[in-house]
């Protein structure tokens, strides 16, 4: 039984240090910022790369507005949370093969 009470004895000290490693995480992740995301909206400039060639979140965004414009147009009414994760995806797409058709292009 002697590891047990050394273990209960020791369990303050454990649940301090997880305490300070939580608020550490918390001021690292929210207050600095050290990910590049700011809640879940990414804020770095490049979101991905093709062979090489970059996709700049800008470029994304604009896409998806422009894709979400369309939609609206088309059933006067704004995407659902479902409709808005298929419109990412189909930009996403669409953007990865406009990099391969260019490249594939370029290559004859």
């Amino acid at each position: 039984m002697p590891i047990m009470s050394r273990m209960r004895d020791n369990m303050p000290a454990i649940l301090i240090g997880l305490a300070v490693l939580f608020i550490l995480m918390i001021v690292f992740e929210w207050g600095m910022d050290i990910t590049g995301r700011q809640g879940n909206q990414y804020t770095g400039n490049i979101v991905g790369k093709v062979n090489g060639q970059e996709i700049t979140y800008q470029e994304f965004e604009k896409d998806l507005q422009n894709s979400v414009d369309q939609y609206k147009t088309a059933t006067k009414q704004d995407p659902d949370d479902k409709t808005m994760g298929e419109l990412r995806d189909q930009v996403w797409q669409g953007l990865v093969n406009q990099i391969l058709v260019d490249q594939a292009a370029r290559r004859l």
